[in-house]
């Protein structure tokens, strides 16, 4: 539950941001993408529907399916990531006004991420980073 209220306030504050366009933060184009955004979403789907559909299963036992938090192998982990997606969203919208690069953003949060998943044992980085 604590994750799908993380997503919401992430969801709602850049919902402000886009509306409200505090002064000095351009993001005047984001209202103008929201229709090809759409459509490229629909797009994406849509092919993959077409490629997947024969693996789709009609009908399922929902039985079957594990709890949700039986899916995750590191909870600290997962509820982590959202504050961490959170402050890059936030970085990603800040670049701008700071005039610092996307790159050195995503660098710092990729850094974080690897720093916070070091002692996970579910995490297979190693032969990631190598390939």
């Amino acid at each position: 539950m604590f994750s799908v209220w993380i997503a919401f306030l992430i969801f709602a504050v850049t919902l402000t941001f886009v509306i409200w366009q505090p002064k000095g933060l351009n993001i005047g184009w984001s209202t103008r993408m929201i229709v090809p955004n759409f459509f490229s979403l629909g797009a994406s789907l849509l092919v993959l529907y077409l490629y997947f559909k024969n693996d789709i299963p009609k009908q399922y036992e929902l039985s079957s399916l594990k709890q949700p938090h039986e899916a995750l192998k590191d909870v600290r982990l997962f509820r982590l990531s959202w504050v961490i997606l959170g402050i890059l969203l936030t970085g990603y919208l800040l670049n701008e006004v700071i005039a610092i690069p996307v790159s050195v953003t995503a660098g710092i949060a990729a850094i974080i991420f690897m720093l916070a998943a070091r002692s996970e044992t579910a995490t297979i980085k190693d032969k990631k980073i190598k390939s």
